[in-house]
């Protein structure tokens, strides 16, 4: 029953692909909440688990009086609860039996990876720098960041066998390729390293040894993009910071994060502190509300600005006590979150941190969950 709830709170990755005009998307983690409750006996949770959810709606929730209250505004009051709390309280009410439900989120992301690859092979020789993969609902993003959480979560949460993790590999390649997003590329490359340095098994000298590797890599790699030709695809899309021909340039990430910066840093001490409200993004870049889905596609930036500094700096400091003391592999798959949450999307679009925050508050210390502990036919044997 577990495994069927995570199923059905991941199931939009099928959903979405077969439906593309579909809407009501983000209940799909109340119903696996609601089954959840129905279908297990004996689901707990700390009433202190409770308490921390509580405190982030409070907190979240607390620009609301400094907001204009624009259509973007109450989008995202009514979405965060809606996303947010199922997110939170089913690491909560499942705990030892969080790493079986993990099992069932990603049967959805497996089943959305060959759908994927139908889709970029026949496009890999003549992918356009602006024009790139998309199957349904999914955006370029999207589609990369699912395929790379689900080799991620092959690594390192569920340690699959090598021939599977080639497999799925292989064919995260052509995906990540055409969908050509930079974002969840880099977030995988610098957690899977901050993974391997960090995990005990690792000695001082296999660590000197990954970090020689990592330095000739870099230097083979800066050798290799000297010789690629600046027209070519992939140094449009993966080298550059905006692709020749884009359309979006004045709305980059180059152009909008240093116009930000500067706003905050001369804007006055009070909206520094409190923030602009929610969905007042808009109305502090452009100095207008018309009620459009404006963000700077970086999640600190985006706190600042809307939440003001205060309750920024009180959740970084919660998500980094709670990594900090959180022994369960899982933590890997916040920083993956954390690090694309700087990338892309706004907060709404970054959901997965809570789900995978609540997670490392459920795992914490005493615990080590993670990998699962029945012998599956694509996992390696261990035992906790």
């Amino acid at each position: 029953m577990v495994i069927i709830s995570g199923i059905l709170f991941n199931f939009a990755y099928i959903i979405g692909v077969i439906f593309p005009d579909v809407s009501g998307l983000s209940m799909l983690p109340w119903i696996a909440l609601a089954f959840l409750s129905i279908s297990i006996k004996n689901l707990s949770a700390k009433s202190s688990h409770f308490l921390v959810l509580c405190a982030i709606l409070f907190l979240y929730y607390s620009s609301i009086f400094f907001s204009d209250w624009g259509l973007y505004s109450t989008y995202k009051a009514q979405m965060f609860a809606l996303k947010v709390v199922p997110m939170m309280l089913i690491p909560f009410i499942l705990k030892d039996r969080f790493d079986r439900f993990l099992l069932g989120y990603a049967i959805p992301l497996i089943i959305f990876l060959p759908i994927t690859l139908s889709a970029s092979l026949p496009t890999v020789g003549a992918v356009n720098v602006n024009d790139r993969l998309e199957i349904g609902i999914f955006n370029p993003i999207w589609i990369s960041r699912a395929v790379i959480e689900l080799l991620l979560l092959g690594i390192i949460v569920f340690s699959f066998r090598r021939p599977y993790l080639i497999l799925i590999s292989l064919v995260a390649v052509p995906v990540v390729y055409t969908a050509g997003s930079k974002g969840p590329l880099l977030s995988f490359i610098v957690v899977l390293f901050i993974w391997f340095l960090n995990e005990r098994w690792v000695s001082r000298a296999e660590r000197f040894k990954a970090a020689m590797v990592v330095g000739l890599l870099g230097i083979s790699a800066a050798a290799a993009i000297i010789s690629i030709s600046a027209d070519s695809y992939f140094y449009q899309r993966f080298l550059l910071q905006v692709p020749d021909g884009s359309e979006s340039i004045d709305q980059s990430r180059g152009v909008v994060w240093p116009l930000v910066i500067d706003k905050i840093i001369n804007q006055n001490l009070e909206h520094t502190l409190l923030g602009h409200g929610l969905g007042g993004f808009e109305n502090f870049f452009y100095g207008t509300v018309t009620g459009e889905r404006y963000y700077p596609h970086n999640l600190f930036l985006e706190l600042i600005v809307e939440n003001g500094l205060i309750v920024t700096v009180i959740l970084a400091g919660v998500f980094i006590y709670l990594y900090r003391f959180c022994t369960s592999p899982i933590k890997y798959l916040f920083a993956f979150a954390f690090f694309n949450a700087q990338f892309s999307g706004d907060l709404l679009l970054n959901e997965s941190l809570f789900f995978y925050g609540a997670a490392m508050l459920v795992f914490n210390r005493r615990h080590k969950v993670g990998r699962i502990n029945s012998r599956l036919p694509f996992q390696r044997c261990s035992s906790l």
